[in-house]
């Protein structure tokens, strides 16, 4: 400052040189001062000089490039060149997602609500339900699953439904006592199985299920013939030539619920070949009289006349 500039000029300095004095004053009533040549070694020698800028050394120009910062325009400009809205599906400078086809998102949300939209919609079942009934298909291990586990309920239409139950041996069977009714077919035994009791259960295949011929039967007791049995168990010549044709109950049933006429009496004997058949012939008492007052002599007469028949029949 040149000599002879006073105080009141102070404010119109632009620029100051060497010899330049500053006035200080510490506070108190004492006043200094101290040219600005002494000042600005003074303030070198009390501040640590600054050797590099951002790893810069040498004359470094101060810049946002230097500094690694950029202004706002600088980043949307850089931005700009790099991704777009095109990303999001929108044009450049749109405020919101736009319209869906659809009623779970609200229209022209912003992306944030629109996730919000969409996460609302899977929670309260919508876009599961939405999702169901298209043809998708689903990869992976996916789990029915209720609100207490695995008691989720599958239902499916009638008709045209393909669930294969395969495993390679029942060794690979999952657990019967967790998965109690499901069925599995074990490709090693070639069966299907079914889960019951902590267990895997075989069902019979086809080949394998009685097929109605006695010959197929186990366990079965040995049948004799006709010529190695008992000839009381058979009807006799004086019964019929065969055993169908002989006094038999007219079908299979009970005593009390066939005709008495089918059954041999006490008198006739206890077994069928003892019986007295109808073709044998029949006895006929008509010499005593129907009230009672038969004599003696007529009782006698009845008695010999009843002996000669049942001799007779006897021995036809």
């Amino acid at each position: 400052m040149a000599a002879g500039i006073r105080i009141s000029q102070l404010p119109n300095i632009t620029a100051m040189t060497n010899d330049d004095i500053l006035i200080v004053n510490d506070g108190d009533t004492s006043t200094r001062k101290i040219t600005y040549s002494n000042f600005k070694t003074s303030f070198i020698t009390d501040t640590a000089p600054v050797t590099s800028v951002n790893t810069l050394t040498g004359a470094v120009v101060i810049d946002a490039a230097s500094l690694s910062v950029y202004t706002k325009a600088e980043v949307d400009a850089s931005l700009g060149g790099l991704a777009t809205n095109a990303l999001l599906g929108v044009t450049n400078g749109s405020a919101d997602m736009g319209t869906f086809t659809g009623s779970a998102i609200t229209p022209n949300a912003s992306v944030k609500q629109a996730l919000q939209d969409l996460e609302t919609a899977i929670e309260t079942g919508d876009a599961q339900d939405a999702i169901l009934s298209g043809n998708n298909a689903f990869i992976g291990n996916n789990t029915f699953a209720g609100t207490t586990g695995l008691n989720g309920v599958v239902t499916a239409a009638q008709n045209g439904n393909i669930i294969p139950f395969y495993f390679d041996a029942q060794a690979n069977f999952p657990s019967a006592s967790t998965y109690h009714g499901a069925i599995a077919h074990s490709h090693a035994d070639g069966k299907m199985f079914f889960a019951h009791g902590g267990g895997w259960v075989a069902l019979a295949n086809g080949s394998e299920v009685f097929s109605g011929a006695y010959g197929d039967l186990t366990g079965t007791p040995t049948l004799g013939t006709a010529s190695a049995e008992n000839v009381s168990y058979f009807a006799t010549a004086a019964q019929g030539t065969l055993a169908d044709s002989a006094l038999q109950a007219a079908s299979v049933g009970t005593a009390a619920a066939e005709d008495v006429g089918y059954f041999a009496t006490a008198a006739q004997g206890t077994t069928a070949d003892s019986a007295v058949q109808a073709s044998a012939g029949a006895i006929t008492i008509t010499s005593l009289p129907v009230d009672g007052s038969a004599t003696a002599d007529q009782l006698a007469g009845a008695i010999n006349t009843l002996t000669t028949q049942l001799a007779a029949i006897l021995n036809s």
